[in-house]
């Protein structure tokens, strides 16, 4: 069937699986939290309570996708179904905070990891600069740590077509070891060209 997936909200597949990433599942920031310190937890709940009746152990959110609320700028080149300012930092990180508190506090023990960003390499998902980046994803991992201490945190995933990430993630890890800052795990997201040996995905792994 043609569509986004979310467009079959009811839909789930056949097969058996353990995890599940929830993203572009309508669960972004901005869904959550349409306007400040109005919340809507309808398609998170639900997409929780579907993943656990169907035998899903391990559950990961990712935390992203600004408000236009609390954007510090808005633009039109931003992913465009998520809508102008969803690139963009938060203008105060108090919001950006209490964003992480709140959905930590409501999932805890439910949901059991949370990735903080997804593929900041490309300027359709982030356009503030790798320093900003590294601070919010230390004030998230700090906050989700104190909340749900059994929950993991997840490192930016980049975007990738080759064997190495670029210098933009590099500059991030190196800050966000500077920091001290407390990740359990990082990702990426690798986009191989057609015809690409399955046996080069070990290259990229210890890259």
């Amino acid at each position: 069937r043609t569509g986004r997936l979310n467009d079959f909200p009811g839909e789930w597949p056949d097969i058996p699986f353990a995890s599940v990433r929830l993203w572009d599942t309508r669960t972004a920031w901005l869904n959550l939290e349409p306007a400040q310190d109005q919340w809507d937890f309808g398609m998170l709940d639900a997409n929780v309570d579907k993943a656990s009746s169907q035998g899903v152990t391990d559950i990961t959110l990712v935390l992203w996708g600004t408000p236009a609320w609390a954007a510090e700028s808005l633009s039109a080149d931003d992913a465009p179904w998520l809508g102008p300012g969803s690139a963009a930092p938060p203008r105060d990180n108090t919001d950006w905070v209490d964003y992480v508190r709140t959905v930590v506090n409501r999932y805890r023990g439910r949901i059991t990891a949370y990735q903080i960003g997804n593929e900041p390499n490309l300027a359709w998902f982030w356009r503030g600069d790798p320093a900003r980046l590294a601070e919010l994803v230390d004030l998230a991992a700090r906050v989700i740590h104190e909340v749900d201490p059994a929950a993991e945190v997840i490192a930016p995933g980049p975007m990738m077509t080759g064997p190495y990430v670029g210098s933009t993630m590099m500059r991030i890890s190196r800050t966000l070891a500077e920091r001290r800052t407390p990740i359990d795990a990082i990702a990426f997201h690798w986009y191989p060209p057609a015809g690409t040996d399955p046996h080069e995905l070990v290259e990229v792994s210890a890259a």
